[in-house]
């Protein structure tokens, strides 16, 4: 996509230039009594009441409409004066606990997110808060994110809603192996990424779960859409409103149908960049500040497993292009989900 400079995202200047430069910036977020705040609603709200509790769980996976909800109202009031103060005039639109569970399911590779809002105009981030310290402890990593230091700016091609179309798909082991940094976190504070960096996080290997409080966010003039394939190298965008991400499951989002027209229709490519290339683009960025080397994980993949429950009944390998599983639901799922039908995310 042809695009122009997003204005500013972060109010502060020098962290600003971070994220443009780098793709992320780290920032104070919550202070110590709200730290100690939202920790207590996430202990109070709990887990979505279908978490299974064995991988990496997003609070916007349940089934439960009204757990989502409860945890963007609750969450948007405590935190809304932390976003204002933080963001140049920004609205939080999916507000959700992501848990990483201790094992090796907790894992998830490489990727970037899908084009959240219209990129060749506007910037979409999101804004990762930790409840706990992240990093290695003891030599164990508890989920810290890893990032590749200004992939955002590798390529302007626009991202459907399907993590698993990876376009660096091909240089996932070098990602892994050699380009991949660790960004620890204290507590509270805020990695602000854009939605175009490629990163991704290691399993859990700590007894204790990772819990992240995350908001994905848009410039209060910019609409949410979403990106469907439209055949012939072109793309449909649609706009959505704000809960679409609460209300519509990521694995039923194939099964969602526009209530009209696209609001633009435009022609997307992905040019494909050879190995060599990569690495130059990720030598010339130069070293990103908050960073430690990456440690190789080469042979993370846990294999295909159900996005709801961790299991893999009924899911081959081949049903994804690449080593995510946002979208993939096992044989016993969707046999539940289709037997409770009133249960069901909204399609509205």
């Amino acid at each position: 996509m042809t695009a122009t400079q997003p204005r500013a995202t972060l109010a502060d200047p020098a962290r600003q230039a971070e994220l443009e430069r780098f793709g992320f910036a780290v920032v104070p977020f919550l202070d110590p009594d709200l730290l100690t705040r939202v920790r207590e609603a996430a202990a109070t709200i709990g887990p979505a009441p279908d978490d299974p509790q064995v991988a990496l769980n997003w609070t916007f996976h349940s089934q439960s409409s009204e757990h989502k909800h409860r945890v963007k109202r609750e969450l948007d009031e405590l935190t809304r004066g932390a976003l204002d103060a933080t963001l140049v005039d920004h609205v939080a639109y999916l507000t959700t606990f992501i848990t990483k569970w201790p094992g090796p399911h907790s894992a998830f590779a490489p990727h970037q997110d899908p084009t959240l809002v219209d990129e060749r105009s506007h910037r979409g981030v999101t804004v990762w808060v930790p409840l706990t310290d992240t990093g290695r402890r003891g030599g164990r990593d508890n989920g810290m994110l890893h990032v590749v230091p200004g992939s955002h700016a590798f390529s302007s091609a626009a991202r459907v809603q399907d993590v698993d179309q990876f376009q660096f798909a091909e240089h996932e082991d070098a990602i892994l192996r050699t380009h991949g940094v660790g960004v620890p976190t204290v507590a509270g504070e805020a990695l602000v990424f854009d939605n175009r960096l490629v990163h991704y996080s290691l399993p859990n290997a700590t007894p204790e779960p990772r819990v992240v409080l995350s908001f994905a966010v848009r410039p209060r003039e910019a609409d949410c859409v979403i990106l469907r394939a439209d055949g012939d190298g072109r793309v449909a965008m649609h706009r959505i409103h704000d809960d679409f991400y609460i209300d519509v499951l990521p694995a039923e989002q194939h099964l969602w149908e526009p209530p009209g027209p696209p609001a633009d229709t435009f022609a997307t490519s992905t040019p494909r960049i050879d190995a060599a290339e990569f690495a130059r683009l990720c030598a010339a960025v130069g070293p990103a500040p908050r960073t430690v080397e990456g440690v190789p994980a080469s042979g993370i993949d846990p294999g295909a497993f159900c996005a709801l429950c961790g299991g893999a009944e009924g899911i081959e390998a081949g049903e994804r292009d690449g080593r995510n599983n946002a979208q993939l639901v096992c044989r016993p799922c969707r046999q539940r989900l289709a037997q409770q039908p009133a249960s069901r995310a909204r399609r509205t």
